[in-house]
């Protein structure tokens, strides 16, 4: 069996788990099998935990995953780089240092940015927004400090009603109601008739109740045109003032996947049922 070269891009939890596969794989196999990890970030944060670290219910040590202890465990090289172009045709990734990586089988989890952040005015300046996950923790702690040393308790906007966004506007309730000393508003944005909408009615009655028990309050059916360093404006130009917006909307393609060749969907790379 010829020798395969194999590239993880990306550290993401699914990345994680895929080289501790690979890892038993390459073991059994005795097929000279050679693995490569490619992330621009020597830590990994897994979201699912995401809004319990917000909360405070996890630290933020917790839910962290250190990359290259990672590749040296699963035996495979580590490059810390970011990837910026895909060639399909030729079998070859391109970094952002210039270098090139060939490969044989590829593993692909760049992950997504969030959804709308270049089209909607002020969110990159004025708003807290998920993604990168990384980025988020550390973004929430200075925001926080800042207003704590300008004497202001926070009225918070969560735009976005997915799991996400209904997730986080209990984490923020929670965290900055303990932290400032006193309950905190937290607003909830809608774009349908209520929040996490694809789920089965009765997990939608939960969280509404939950929402309601909380003191949470639920905008329905409304979309965001700007957010303001005070407040969040919508479509219909109602103006709603806030300390600090969250932008939690969904997610949008990374700009990798428009400069690679690979087959896309709605601009994600595409893949088959298997993925």
């Amino acid at each position: 069996m010829q020798a395969k070269r194999i590239v993880c891009i990306g550290g993401g939890h699914c990345n994680c788990q895929v080289l501790k596969l690979l890892k038993k794989l390459v073991k059994e196999s005795d097929a000279g099998i050679k693995l490569t990890l490619v992330t621009e970030s020597a830590v990994s944060y897994y979201s699912g935990m995401l809004p319990g670290t917000v909360s405070k219910l996890y630290s933020d040590e917790d839910l962290k995953v250190h990359l290259q202890p990672l590749a040296e465990w699963s035996g495979a090289d580590y490059i810390q780089q970011r990837v910026t172009k895909i060639e399909g045709d030729k079998n070859i990734i391109h970094l952002e240092n210039g270098e090139t990586v060939e490969y044989d089988v590829l593993a692909v989890n760049v992950g997504s940015k969030t959804k709308d952040t270049g089209n909607v005015k002020g969110v990159w300046e004025h708003a807290l927004t998920t993604r990168p996950i990384n980025d988020l923790i550390p973004k929430i702690a200075r925001k926080e400090a800042e207003l704590k040393a300008q004497g202001v308790v926070p009225t918070v906007i969560v735009c976005g009603a997915g799991a996400a966004g209904t997730e986080l506007s209990f984490a923020f309730k929670k965290r900055w109601s303990e932290y400032f000393g006193q309950d905190v508003k937290v607003t909830l944005l809608a774009s349908r008739e209520e929040p996490v909408h694809t789920e089965c009615r009765q997990t939608k009655d939960q969280i509404n109740r939950k929402l309601k028990e909380k003191g949470i309050d639920v905008v329905a059916n409304v979309h965001v045109k700007e957010v303001t360093p005070k407040s969040v404006i919508l479509n219909d130009g109602t103006e709603m003032l806030c300390d600090v917006a969250v932008w939690a909307t969904g997610a949008e393609p990374q700009k990798v996947s428009t400069e690679s060749d690979l087959d896309l969907l709605k601009g994600f790379f595409r893949v088959n049922n298997y993925l």
